[in-house]
């Protein structure tokens, strides 16, 4: 089931997150422009949860986008020189 990414399956994430995090007022995710992230579906299940808040990344500039450059580090097979360039990464 989770193999498969559709619609179904990022509404499956918010509802679990919303059970996880019940007391939140609002809940924010950061979303890429992936089609399951925009779909009617998608919108309908964030029109009936306004705990949901989506913010979602520009369109695709990996130099710019600081998530993308962390998950390069967090995927390096050699862990000295992440944690070397961790060091570069500008998070103002």
């Amino acid at each position: 089931e989770w193999e498969k990414k559709n619609p179904e399956i990022f509404i499956l994430l918010m509802a679990e997150l919303k059970k996880r995090y019940r007391k939140a007022k609002k809940l924010t995710l950061i979303a890429g422009n992936y089609v399951i992230h925009k779909s009617a579906m998608t919108q309908c299940f964030l029109k009936c949860h306004p705990k949901f808040d989506i913010l979602f990344q520009p369109a695709y500039h990996p130099w710019g986008n600081k998530i993308e450059l962390l998950k390069r580090l967090a995927l390096s097979k050699y862990c000295c020189s992440a944690c070397q360039d961790i060091h570069k990464v500008d998070m103002n």
